[in-house]
């Protein structure tokens, strides 16, 4: 949330109107039911003039539910409709049509973000903790959130947090966990929203739902070394679990 808080969906608050007071970097990374974007095509336009995600679902006069118009019920294009709920935002260009135009921009390997956030976790390994704080919460302010304040493994959880939601998206978090070595706590099953519209009413009714099964082998932590490789020096030894 903007003030700091975690949000929940066990808070009637948040739930009611989840998509309200969040931090900025939600708005700059997802896209959401009623998130502006870019407009639509002219043949869509019709449904949608000014290009507002829509992920909800809408009660009709029979009782049924017709999916607006980026759900996989979607009037227009079902196929490729999101299964959680959102979209994503980071690092794209609504001036390009990403149906029919192919966005080319630089990718940025590392960005200075990270390299704050990986000094700030090396000085917290070491127990720096105050100096693993100065450089945690030059992110945190850059975005309008209070400082971090913790210490220990406090921190060190408040760190990988960080993290986790400062480089969504830039390929960081499947080696983050696999070096952190807690894959099987945080490979669960994912969630998504539901979004109903009740006719009569304005404000549609928030619920979560499973959106994938994910699974977690150990194997992963390690990549295998190939055959021939292995063919090669009768004194390698494979790696764990191949």
């Amino acid at each position: 949330m903007s003030n700091g808080d975690k949000f929940d969906w066990n808070n009637a608050t948040h739930k009611s109107n989840p998509y309200v007071n969040r931090e900025a970097r939600f708005y700059a990374t997802l896209l959401y039911d009623g998130a502006q974007w870019r407009i639509r095509p002219i043949d869509v336009q019709p449904l949608d003039p000014v290009g507002i995600i829509q992920t909800g679902f809408y009660e009709q006069e029979d009782g049924t539910w017709a999916g607006g118009l980026d759900t996989r019920s979607s009037p227009i294009e079902d196929w490729n409709g999101t299964g959680s709920g959102y979209y994503r935002k980071k690092a794209l260009d609504p001036a390009y049509d990403g149906q029919y135009q192919v966005q080319e921009s630089p990718w940025r390997f590392i960005r200075y973000a990270e390299i704050l956030l990986s000094y700030a976790e090396a000085c917290q390994e070491l127990g720096e903790d105050d100096e693993a704080k100065t450089y945690l919460n030059m992110i945190r302010k850059r975005v309008g959130l209070p400082g971090i304040e913790s210490s220990g493994d406090k921190l060190r959880e408040d760190i990988r947090h960080e993290r986790r939601i400062e480089l969504a998206f830039e390929d960081q978090r499947y080696l983050d966990i696999r070096r952190w070595m807690i894959a099987p706590k945080v490979i669960v099953d994912a969630e998504g929203i539901d979004i109903r519209y009740y006719k009569g009413n304005e404000n549609p009714v928030y619920s979560t739902v499973k959106a994938q099964t994910r699974e977690w082998k150990d194997q992963s932590y390690f990549l295998p070394i190939k055959l021939d490789e292995m063919n090669r020096n009768e004194l390698l030894i494979q790696n764990p679990l191949y």
